[in-house]
């Protein structure tokens, strides 16, 4: 044959033989068994298949080293696992796997490595049920060299195929750790910021006892002016509920102490329209999206607000997706929470909070639906430090937050 038909180049002292050439097909003495038959058997000796040993049957075919290769399936073409093997011992093999056998001047490991080295399609018929039948496969060009070239190219890939496959363990711990990394790092971020690591402490802006006692004094002023309910107290913060150190200048504090939270309400589809009539109707995780929120319904019978500024969680089924709201007023389904801080707070930084507990609060949830229920956010602790760190700790986190973005794409 002329030499551009030569799929690659070799060096000249080797030769391209088509594989018809080199070895001797024993297809004849394969011996199919079905499934339900070989269930009545002893599991004694190996039975192969296309894709190599796929039972044990109580009888063999060959008891000779051989070469098989897969004959038809989709990995001719996906070549997920290899599909040329080399058998020995006693065995048994199914009508799915070609058996050849070498002749003199052959070393059968060269040639299994060679057919799994090379793409098959060009062999292989159809696609829907790919299939590489005796005449094809007597046409694949081998490219040998001389026999104890052979032995030395096998006894190398043996030297280096356990490197190899301890390579492939490591790229997949890489694989897996790039993947995480991105929102490991997000989680680190938001972890070193309600910790008072992520910004400096600064004497001249004051303490979050102070913010904490100048909140209390708007919060009795609301109540008093029925703006909000008066809630029961709850117990006080015990060390052992303390999860981790805070700065001195900052303050644990429980959740209901410096936020009021307004729980959602759902409606009938008869209550709300499409056609921007009364106010909007925001109905759950699908209504936010990257910190935005989506309105698409509406409503004339709402009573369950939430107003601009206020932090929309999602309390039920996708927990703990968030936006702060824009709109002057809209109205919640019970899929939502409305989280309104009280006084000098950056709701900003209480979506920051809630963020690292997320998690925790999902964990904790009895309900066999995902959900969190009023009194997981209300009960829950938030490290306060002064407004002006607040701001500056969510400052930082718009910065460094992006940066977690890109890695993630």
């Amino acid at each position: 044959p002329a030499y551009q038909d030569y799929p690659f180049d070799i060096p000249d002292t080797w030769k391209f033989v088509r594989f018809g050439e080199l070895l001797i097909t024993r297809d004849s003495e394969r011996v199919p068994v079905s499934v339900s038959d070989r269930n009545k058997r002893a599991k004694i000796y190996d039975y192969y298949g296309a894709s190599g040993i796929i039972d044990k049957i109580d009888d063999y075919l060959f008891d000779d080293e051989l070469l098989l290769i897969g004959e038809d399936g989709a990995n001719l073409l996906s070549r997920s696992t290899p599909i040329a093997f080399i058998a020995k011992g006693k065995y048994w093999v199914n009508n799915h796997a070609h058996v050849l056998d070498a002749c003199c001047n052959l070393n059968l490991n060269y040639i299994c490595y060679h057919i799994n080295a090379i793409s098959l399609a060009p062999y292989v018929t159809g696609t829907a049920q790919p299939k590489m039948n005796q005449e094809n496969m007597n046409a694949i060009w081998i490219a040998l060299p001389p026999l104890e070239e052979q032995h030395r190219i096998v006894a190398k890939i043996e030297e280096l195929l356990p490197y190899v496959d301890r390579y492939a363990v490591a790229y997949e711990k890489l694989e897996q750790f790039n993947t995480k990394f991105p929102e490991n790092m997000k989680k680190s971020i938001l972890r070193y910021a309600i910790q008072g690591k992520l910004v400096e402490q600064r004497a001249e802006e004051g303490t979050g006892e102070e913010l904490y006692q100048q909140i209390q004094a708007e919060k009795q002023r609301l109540i008093q002016e029925k703006k909000i309910k008066k809630e029961k107290p709850l117990a006080e913060i015990s060390e052992d509920e303390i999860p981790f150190d805070i700065p001195e200048s900052w303050k644990w504090a429980r959740f209901s102490s410096v936020i009021e939270l307004q729980s959602g309400q759902d409606m009938t589809p008869d209550k709300y329209n499409a056609n921007h009539v009364g106010i909007p109707y925001i109905t759950g995780a699908s209504n936010i999206t990257n910190g935005d929120v989506l309105i698409n319904r509406w409503t004339e019978c709402g009573k369950a607000f939430a107003y601009k500024g206020d932090v929309l969680f999602t309390c039920k089924g996708t927990v703990g997706t968030m936006a702060v709201l824009q709109e002057p007023k809209v109205h919640i389904a019970r899929q939502i929470m409305a989280i309104r801080p009280i006084g000098s707070i950056s709701v900003y930084y209480i979506q920051v909070v809630l963020d690292t507990l997320v998690s925790s609060l999902k964990a904790a949830a009895k309900s066999i639906i995902p959900g969190i229920a009023r009194e997981d956010i209300l009960t829950s602790l938030i490290p306060l430090p002064p407004l002006a760190e607040q701001k500056r700790i969510v400052a930082k986190i718009e910065e460094l937050l992006p940066l977690c973005d890109r890695l993630r794409k």
